[in-house]
């Protein structure tokens, strides 16, 4: 990536900011999803591990009384959870890659954030090509492995509905109702789920669109 001439160091230090945002902003978003169709049976998430998805950390007050507090947890580790628990409430296996050039690009980038949010001095706040770089990387893989997330959780989808079709294909008694109103009963569900695959631009739209979805169709299966 060619950052110019034109590059200033404020210009710098947002993009870096920018790039956190989004992968933060991703992140949650997994995590929400995962929640989503907890709700619905999915995932079969243990009660430690509900309390990471919605970042809660339990604790008394002085009085004794339980209090419900924000959890930190570091972003590395937050990362390959939202995907392991995103993939797995879709009930698809997904492994995060920590061994690539783009894992170890995000964690350089990482440093370079930290840095940048808690400087020691005024050299902190100066970024360099190579960072920057870094920084794009890292952005590049995040959303990578968004992308690659996504097509794993389709083919599930797909599957689930061509399930479907299959099954109210087997009901006689829609043949006549098929056969008055010239109407394929198995679309209401096949095409919103295309529908909310074809529409969506990125992971985040995607997952709400199909997820709600996804989940009343899980409901049925059985």
């Amino acid at each position: 990536m060619a950052f110019g001439e034109e590059r200033t160091q404020s210009g710098s230090r947002a993009f870096v900011r920018a790039v956190f945002a989004l992968i933060e902003g991703g992140v949650f978003g997994l995590k929400q999803v995962a929640i989503t169709l907890s709700e619905h049976g999915q995932g079969q998430f243990s009660e430690a591990e509900m309390a990471m998805l919605k970042d809660e950390l339990y604790d008394l007050d002085k009085k004794g009384r339980a209090t419900v507090q924000p959890k930190f947890v570091p972003l590395p580790k937050n990362i390959r959870f939202a995907f392991e628990a995103c993939g797995r409430a879709y009930n698809t296996s997904y492994v995060l890659p920590v061994n690539d050039s783009g894992w170890h690009s995000f964690q350089e980038a990482l440093k370079v954030r930290n840095r940048l949010t808690h400087p020691k001095s005024i050299d902190d706040l100066q970024l360099t090509e190579k960072e920057l770089e870094q920084a794009s990387e890292a952005a590049k893989w995040f959303l990578r492995q968004h992308a690659q997330l996504t097509a794993t959780i389709e083919r599930t989808v797909h599957g689930i509905a061509n399930e479907m079709l299959t099954r109210l294909l087997a009901y006689p008694f829609l043949n006549p109702l098929i056969s008055a109103h010239e109407i394929n009963y198995s679309e209401p569900y096949k095409q919103l789920l295309i529908y909310a695959l074809n529409q969506a631009a990125n992971l985040g739209r995607y997952i709400r669109a199909v997820s709600s979805t996804l989940a009343q169709m899980l409901l049925f299966r059985d």
